[in-house]
């Protein structure tokens, strides 16, 4: 009987023992092929079964498997937006860090500007076209705000490298009033201009994750101003997007760019993100220098020299008023000196664009925010966005935006049925100035100046 239980528990010991040399844990990271972007929450199943797994936030996986009797099991990826694939693990593979390609679906892409809720293009009853992160990325000019442009029915009108606007449904103007962009739901509009100042202190394209646009009225849902129509933004959720982005970008004029992002979740769950963004760029702006078109403040003015060496006399400068009473008092008995005076014609040069504006494009852009997850079907969250830059303007006149700052603030709590946010903007307009009539007063001011050093000489 002693014999029999010792037969028993060796026949048990490795029987244990080889059922679990036959469990093969199998673990890795799930990733974008073109982003590199790890995939959160994808479904990783054993084929042929219902055992499976989900991907953590960060794209990270472990799974066990049966390899009894099995060289090779058979695992199907799937995850929204992305082609189902299949890989193969052999017996003995420990580590599998696995690459998924985005699935092209023409007509199923999801957007919500046309009705503010999530629908397909098809289904929109708005005339909806759209840009996602990988068009954004490979746009060919190098500026998704440029390519835009090359959407049916946008029109880029660019004053200078640094401020270009978006003009739609055949209108061409420098001043988009009648177009509305929004960045993650926040209205981009300058309060002292009434229109978008393009992108000069709007997002940047590391942290885009899509671009919607309507291409015609859509006064109903987005007020008067979206006459022409809506441009808006979408930046990526740092939930599904983690992890630290740079990109450097440089060219003729000097051109010099620098984007970084950073987002991260953390918390036990997950609850908590943050992200923030920073960007700065510089170049020389192109040269407004037609000798007609950009001399500001060559003027004419008529002047009578004989009542203004009178007038002079009594100037608030001693020194000036003292020179011009001996003038006065030897024209006084030498009447031949008045021939040469009275009224005369002066001509002012003007001053040339370059002469009164640096031709300097700059532009800062930082962001900051704080997410909380309540559930899956709840969020709350803080953005701050500031942007700073210098770029010149064509209106009615040419402008120079100097130093503009730009500031905003929203709160945004958001459930399964219910979007609840405010924000709030703030503009100073920095040094900014109208470069055409500080040519002209500048020619005004010194008309005087150049008159009585003339008679005084």
């Amino acid at each position: 009987m002693r014999k029999l239980y010792t037969l028993a528990f060796l026949f048990l010991f490795f029987a244990t023992n080889t059922l679990l040399a036959q469990e093969q844990k199998i673990s890795g990271k799930l990733t974008d092929k073109n982003t590199k972007q790890p995939l959160a929450f994808a479904n990783i199943v054993i084929k042929g079964s219902t055992k499976g797994i989900t991907t953590d936030v960060n794209g990270n996986y472990e799974l066990t498997i049966d390899s009894t009797d099995k060289e090779e099991t058979v695992l199907q990826i799937s995850y929204i937006g992305y082609s189902i694939q299949e890989i193969t693990v052999k017996k003995g593979e420990t580590t599998m860090n696995i690459v998924l390609e985005p699935a092209v679906i023409f007509g199923k892409e999801i957007v919500v500007t046309g009705s503010r809720v999530s629908e397909t293009i098809r289904e929109s009853s708005a005339s909806i076209q759209k840009m996602n992160s990988r068009e954004i990325k490979e746009v060919a000019s190098g500026d998704f705000y440029e390519g835009m442009g090359t959407l049916k029915g946008v029109d880029i009108n660019q004053s200078s490298m640094g401020f270009k606007v978006v003009n739609m449904r055949g209108f061409n103007s420098t001043a988009p009033v009648r177009i509305v962009q929004f960045i993650d739901g926040m209205d981009n509009q300058a309060p002292g201009l009434s229109f978008p100042v393009g992108n000069l202190v709007g997002a940047s394209d590391i942290d885009l994750q899509s671009v919607e646009i309507i291409t015609g009225a859509a006064s109903a849902l987005y007020g008067p101003n979206a006459f022409q129509g809506v441009v808006s933004m979408a930046t990526k959720n740092p939930y599904e997007f983690p992890g630290t982005s740079v990109q450097l970008k440089g060219g003729t004029n000097k051109l010099a760019e620098g984007q970084f992002r950073y987002a991260e979740a953390f918390g036990e769950h997950k609850q908590w993100a943050v992200k923030g963004t920073a960007s700065f760029i510089r170049a020389d702006d192109w040269i407004a220098n037609d000798p007609i078109a950009n001399n500001y403040g060559d003027i004419s003015t008529t002047q009578d020299l004989s009542a203004i060496v009178r007038g002079l006399k009594y100037s608030t400068d001693p020194d000036k008023a003292e020179t011009f009473t001996k003038i006065n008092d030897w024209l006084d008995f030498n009447q031949e000196g008045f021939r040469g005076l009275g009224k005369k014609t002066i001509n002012a040069p003007g001053y040339m664009e370059t002469s009164l504006s640096d031709d300097i494009t700059k532009s800062v852009k930082l962001g900051a925010e704080v997410h909380y997850k309540f559930s899956d079907s709840l969020k709350a969250s803080y953005v701050f966005k500031y942007g700073e830059g210098t770029a010149v303007y064509q209106g009615s006149n040419r402008y120079s935006i100097n130093n503009i700052r730009f500031k905003q603030h929203k709160i945004d709590l958001v459930g399964k049925r219910f979007n609840l946010k405010a924000y709030r903007t703030t503009e100073n307009a920095g040094d900014s100035y109208d470069i055409v009539f500080t040519g002209i007063n500048i020619s005004k001011a010194g008309v005087p100046n150049y008159i009585s050093n003339y008679l005084s000489t």
